[in-house]
């Protein structure tokens, strides 16, 4: 890409040199804080990192309660400036292209300066290397709560191009951005239907066995459907033994036993804590807390319901999980994948209103059917391959969208602070 003929030093740190004819300013000479309130009956506007704002209803992710009485929440105008106070610092502000009203949590800027282009504006403000910028400016007693100073904020300094190139390198974002986002959107869905067809594949292995051609029989289960004449239908507590964890969190997780969350499942087998998390055999005396002995099946019961991972190390948990440690008669690694394709069922059958819960009593009565030790061996085989090249599929996905958000972030970095000249731009 073509670069500008002569730079300057900006003086920004986390930018450097910008063209020569471009200025610096402050925000507060771009923008003014308004705080309009009392339109109820506006449209509720979200503001997504990735999306920016938009209409809260036109998405079925956002899980935002709306207050009953809107009256305070904030007026948003086509072109304003919207910022999430408490995820300024992960990227949460966007130039709204939508009227309507966002929550008191929101500032929201008017634009007062003609020399400065809405759009270009968006894309300024939304530059990936003022993030630790905003990061610094704001304040809390931790990140989840962390507010953005408006004083601070208006001091930041911004780079405005004459407004021509601001319309420019706006169009050229627009156009190059839409284009890798179809890209992203693609690859998403093509990760989501090979996710779709790992469970569809484990689900069949378990429940109709290897062989198309075995005699059925009617499970009596009702999301199960027919199995194999020879195999057995019982509850899950008469070929298993439940072990539940402490519900009280140990003060000292410096031990070299690992102490594991949901956040620690990676794959099939679980062997240590991402956090480096542990406790002493003195604290798991102390406490009495349960060890879950290698093979053990690690379910979560709680929240995130449905995730399963072998224990190949002695290790502990917090209260979220239920051990089942597989009898005689099956297998560590059919249990896995069996746990794995029931995980919509026990969503189903969980308790609770604000999260998610699924009791022993709810595991050890679970009907579920099973083969012999034999077939268990070969199914988990099977799915062990197959599994294994959908996951490289997915994973070589993953990395494509990774590598394409990660140019589209520099794009627009590199477009807002001059480092590349865009075409049309004299």
């Amino acid at each position: 890409m073509e670069r500008h003929e002569e730079y300057k030093d900006s003086h920004i740190p986390w930018v450097g040199e910008v063209p020569a004819h471009w200025e610096v300013r402050k925000l507060k000479t771009l923008v003014s804080r308004k705080s309009e309130t009392g339109k109820p009956d506006g449209t509720v506007l979200s503001l997504y990192r990735d999306y920016g704002v938009i209409p809260k209803d036109s998405r079925s992710d956002n899980h935002n309660r709306t207050s009953e009485n809107t009256d305070s929440y904030r007026v948003v105008g086509i072109d304003d400036l919207v910022v999430n106070k408490m995820k300024a610092w992960q990227g949460s502000l966007a130039v709204s292209q939508y009227d309507g009203i966002v929550s008191p949590a929101y500032f929201v800027y008017r634009l007062t300066s003609s020399k400065i282009f809405p759009r270009y504006l968006h894309y300024a403000t939304r530059n990936a290397s003022y993030i630790p910028e905003y990061k610094r400016l704001s304040g809390g007693i931790r990140p989840d709560q962390w507010d953005l100073s408006p004083d601070g904020f208006s001091q930041i300094l911004y780079l405005v191009p004459p407004y021509e190139e601001q319309v420019r390198i706006s169009e050229y974002l627009d156009r190059i951005l839409d284009e890798i986002d179809a890209l992203i959107e693609a690859t998403v869905k093509s990760i989501e239907l090979l996710e779709e067809y790992r469970r569809s594949v484990i689900s069949e292995a378990v429940t109709k066995g290897l062989d198309p051609n075995a005699p059925m029989k009617d499970s009596g289960i009702e999301w199960v459907g027919e199995i194999p004449v020879h195999w057995a239908v019982e509850a899950l507590g008469l070929r298993s033994t439940m072990l539940t964890p402490m519900r009280d969190k140990p003060e000292d997780l410096d031990g070299p036993i690992p102490w594991v969350r949901i956040e620690d499942y990676d794959g099939k087998h679980l062997s240590c804590s991402k956090a480096g998390y542990g406790v002493s055999q003195e604290t798991i005396d102390e406490m009495n807390l349960k060890v879950y002995p290698v093979g053990t099946v690690l379910c979560t019961s709680s929240c995130d319901l449905g995730k399963a991972a072998i224990i190949a190390e002695p290790l502990v948990s917090n209260q979220r999980f239920i051990g089942i440690i597989p009898g005689k008669d099956l297998t560590s690694d059919f249990l896995y994948y069996l746990m794995l394709s029931n995980s919509e069922r026990l969503n189903t059958l969980s308790t609770g209103t604000i999260q998610a819960n699924l009791s022993r009593k709810s595991f050890e009565h679970l009907k579920l059917p099973f083969p012999s030790i034999e077939e268990q061996t070969q199914i988990s085989r099977f799915l062990d391959q197959q599994t294994s090249a959908i996951d490289e599929l997915i994973t070589s996905r993953k990395e494509i969208v990774s590598l394409l958000s990660d140019y589209r972030r520099s794009l627009i970095s590199e477009a807002v602070t001059g480092k590349i000249k865009v075409p049309g731009v004299k």
